[in-house]
């Protein structure tokens, strides 16, 4: 059965934003190194995997952001997984400052696939039984539901074409980067005067070199909070949906 897994990290001047505060997707990131790192722990390291024709595909984020931390502060990742099912595994972070104090938090849901064939695959039992545990998920019974506009509600805005930089092991976009995306279309308004804290991403659609995809987005404001929903799309076939990128603001 598994257990949890640790990782130290100190924020770097080149991972904060105009507030000194670790960018969205840098976050991300160290999240998602993390979850490596664990793997690679139990022996289901990246490069094991990827001899085998196999790897995990993220298909769900959902964070909980309480306090983004500084540049320069260490933050303490804590990671471990919940249930696995025939082929998906479901995985929770924590991240705390050097005071204990939680700084976010996050669930996530998992794909276990066949390289070649794109395609889910069997996750093998004994990969099974040393990844999943009884301890509970961080947010429980997460649905990772995020809201659909009406096709009226959205604009149009940043359009973009992947390039080599934006790709991971996998061969398409690595999924920090359509957070980066969707946080770059928020206006300066929003950014600069309210603190994200919360984040919901639904992968629906790999994207691949040279793929022309174009930003739409929502924007809802609620006893002062604002709520900024982007969908990443095919620029020349909006109905093909990338990702779903919920972001919460409040004051």
């Amino acid at each position: 059965m598994g257990e949890k897994f640790e990782n130290n990290f100190e924020v770097m001047f080149f991972e904060t934003d105009i507030k000194e505060k670790i960018a969205p997707g840098y976050l991300l990131a160290f999240f998602q190194d993390t979850a490596i790192n664990h793997s690679d722990s139990l022996g289901y390291g990246m490069k094991k995997l990827i001899a085998e024709g196999r790897g995990w595909a993220i298909l769900n984020w959902h964070i909980v952001v309480d306090k983004m931390p500084s540049t320069g502060e260490k933050v303490k990742v804590t990671t471990w997984c919940g249930k696995c099912g025939r082929y998906q595994a479901e995985r929770s972070f924590t991240a705390e400052n050097e005071n204990g104090e939680t700084l976010a938090y996050a669930v996530t849901n998992w794909a276990f696939i066949d390289l070649e064939k794109r395609r889910p695959a069997v996750i093998p039992p004994d990969m099974e039984e040393i990844f999943k545990s009884d301890i509970p998920n961080v947010i429980e019974n997460e649905k990772y539901r995020i809201k659909k506009p009406a096709e009226d509600e959205f604009a149009y805005g940043t359009s973009f074409v992947v390039s080599r930089s934006d790709l991971d092991t996998n061969g398409h976009v690595n999924n920090t980067r359509y957070l980066v995306w969707a946080t770059d279309c928020v206006e300066d308004e929003i950014y600069n005067n309210y603190n994200l804290c919360d984040i919901k991403v639904t992968y629906r659609k790999e994207a691949r070199n040279g793929d022309e995809l174009v930003a739409k987005k929502a924007v809802y404001y609620e006893e002062g909070n604002v709520e900024t929903i982007v969908y990443i799309v095919d620029k020349n076939e909006p109905s093909v949906i990338y990702a779903q990128v919920s972001l919460g603001w409040r004051k």
